[in-house]
């Protein structure tokens, strides 16, 4: 921490700009509904779930990536088209798991497979408090960054379950709000595997190479790089003996080989190592993660857009 203690560090780490909603005093909030109109409002929501990513990162990795999105999406949002939104993690947390619900760690909202059209679920709930009241302060406009793939085919979308009204239609019907999102990891560039080389990857490279905005959206966010010793102990790991959809709604816990891989689906050393530096082992300066990121966040962009204009 001594590096952040001077007023000039601080400054960096936390600019004016970013604005986090439970950071934020109660006359802050006035003061930003009061000079800003209300077209150019918007909350950028972020949602994870805890539970088991690998032996070494943190339980928290899906909703501490998805803040290092919402951070980068709101940078460029006040940079490039003068709106300062504000981040509500305010139940980042609080979501759904499925396969990794016995590895220890894991702490969600049970009964999501029961989660269907015309019943209440906790998180529904959840839902609608946190919406009522933001839009009852005056905002309108909402962009989820979800870091969690059960949390989105559970509570937000079954593309294939044509009876199934997600949070997000519901949420717009019922509240008369403008409501999108992405499942940001798996929307433009690469879909990452479930703590696979490329969540890895992205981690290490927040924490140590990348630039300073990202660096300090890491710290913020808390996370830590994992040491390329512990990396090396889940190289090979390829969860393939399931299909997709069986695979979600088993055990993993139950599977032998998961006992020391907690829920890593997919890792290889040598395609890590590719996606953070070259052929002399220098941190890469185009391609491979950053990159993916790069692709990732524009991606974000895109849906974001539409929700302002």
């Amino acid at each position: 921490m001594e590096e952040y203690i001077n007023n000039v560090e601080l400054k960096k780490l936390w600019p004016d700009w970013l604005l986090y909603w439970r950071r934020m005093g109660s006359r802050e909030i006035s003061e930003y509904l009061e000079k800003t109109t209300r077209h150019k409002r918007l909350i950028l929501i972020v949602w994870g779930v805890l539970e088991a990513h690998g032996p070494w990162l943190p339980v928290a990795s899906d909703s501490m990536m998805a803040q290092i999105a919402a951070d980068k999406v709101a940078s460029i949002l006040i940079k490039k088209h003068d709106i300062q939104p504000i981040i509500f993690n305010g139940f980042l947390d609080i979501g759904s798991y499925s396969a990794t619900r016995d590895f220890p760690g894991a702490i969600a909202i049970e009964g999501w497979q029961e989660y269907k059209e015309g019943k209440y679920s906790p998180i529904v709930y959840i839902w609608e408090q946190v919406i009522a009241r933001l839009k009852k302060e005056g905002f309108d406009k909402f962009f989820l960054i979800n870091g969690d793939g059960g949390n989105w085919m559970n509570y937000l979308e079954r593309p294939w379950e044509r009876s199934f009204i997600g949070i997000k239609n519901y949420i717009k019907e019922k509240y008369k709000v403008n409501f999108d999102g992405a499942n940001w990891d798996q929307e433009g560039g690469h879909a990452w595997k479930h703590a696979g080389h490329h969540e890895h990857a992205f981690i290490n490279w927040l924490c140590k190479v990348a630039p300073e905005f990202e660096r300090l959206s890491a710290f913020r966010a808390g996370l830590k790089a994992v040491s390329e010793q512990d990396v090396k102990t889940i190289d090979g790991a390829k969860f393939g003996h399931l299909e997709d959809e069986e695979r979600r709604r088993s055990n993993w816990a139950d599977f032998p080989d998961q006992k020391e891989l907690r829920a890593v689906t997919e890792f290889s050393f040598k395609e890590y190592k590719k996606l953070l530096y070259d052929k002399t082992g220098k941190p890469l300066k185009k391609g491979g993660i950053a990159e993916d990121f790069e692709e990732k966040i524009s991606h974000l962009m895109k849906k974001v857009l539409p929700l302002i204009k």
